[in-house]
């Protein structure tokens, strides 16, 4: 059974990876030039989000979103019989061949859909978030019920 505990764990958890995610890419983007953190934050072929120019604010608060969403997600999942960091590595799985569908739908330059080094960059970011939900929120729903 799923308590308000474990959705707030998994909520917040979500933050926390989706923050940690954020960061990293950001980091590797002003020091290598490789626009993964701008790949992450592009929200410009959807249709109605599209159309406006959003600050990077905003755009990061979209992401904290869908991170957010994968927190509560993970919160649904029973952890008893798998491990958790197994769990979150399989919830976080389909994000990463998101690289390439998101390079393609993008508008504005982003990445080059070529670059193996942006690609790994992207992984190694999302391998940060599913270890980063997993341990976060191990942490948070321990503290909670202490």
């Amino acid at each position: 059974m799923v308590t308000r505990q474990h959705l707030v764990s998994g909520a917040s958890s979500g933050v926390i990876g989706g923050v940690i995610l954020g960061f990293f890419l950001k980091v590797v983007q002003t020091f290598t030039g490789i626009k993964v953190y701008t790949l992450l934050l592009n929200v410009d072929f959807l249709p109605i989000l599209g159309r406006v120019i959003w600050s990077e604010f905003v755009e990061f608060f979209f992401h904290l979103c869908i991170s957010f969403l994968l927190g509560m997600i993970y919160s649904f999942i029973p952890k008893t019989k798998t491990h958790p960091y197994i769990t979150s590595f399989i919830i976080t799985i389909p994000t990463i061949p998101l690289f390439y569908v998101l390079i393609h739908l993008s508008i504005k330059e982003t990445v080059s859909i070529t670059d193996l080094t942006g690609f790994l960059l992207w992984t190694i970011g999302h391998i940060l978030f599913a270890f980063s939900l997993a341990a976060s929120y191990q942490y948070l729903t321990k503290k909670m019920t202490t």
